[in-house]
Order: structure tokens, then sequence, then C-alpha cells
């Protein structure tokens, strides 16, 4: 009996760790704390070998910064992100 409960909270506690690691890694939280219910160390290695997620960016042209694609200017230099005009439909 007490096998089972030691097993049972090192699963929870693998679930926990799963949630910890994916919000390090800018994953959801909540997605891999339930991942981790039922799959348990499994989660926890593939949530681990998952990388970092990296948000777009543009390269400002003058400094050679990246930026946040959702940023209008550099923020080192100021320089204003130059943006495509969108394609007009033709009909």
């Amino acid at each position: 009996m007490l096998t089972w409960v030691v097993v049972g909270l090192l699963w929870i506690l693998c679930a926990f760790a799963a949630g910890y690691i994916a919000g390090n890694k800018d994953r959801s939280v909540w997605t891999w704390f339930l991942l981790g219910i039922p799959f348990g160390i499994f989660a926890l290695i593939a949530i681990s070998a998952l990388e970092k997620k990296v948000p777009p960016t543009w390269i400002c042209p003058r400094c050679k910064r990246a930026n946040a694609l959702t940023s209008n200017f550099c923020g080192d230099c100021g320089h204003a992100q130059v943006r495509p005009a969108p394609d007009e439909k033709r009909t």
C-alpha cells in the first residue's frame, strides 16, 4: 500500500516538474501539467527535450539588433521598421 502512495506522489511530482519546465521554456504550464498527470515521467522527458520558444523578430538594417516583430522601432537606434505593403487583390 505504501509503495503505491510513493509511486503516486512521484507521478504527481513529475506533473508539477513538467509544468515548471514548460513555464521556463515559454510553453503552457497548465497543458504540460495536465499532460504530466496521465503520462508522468514521459511528459517530463518530452518537455525537457523541447527547445525554448523564440518569438519572431526583425533585424534592424542600421544597427543589426534583433527586435520583436510587433515593435515598430528599433530599441537601440530608433530606426523605423519598414514593412512591405500588403498585396492588392486583383479582380
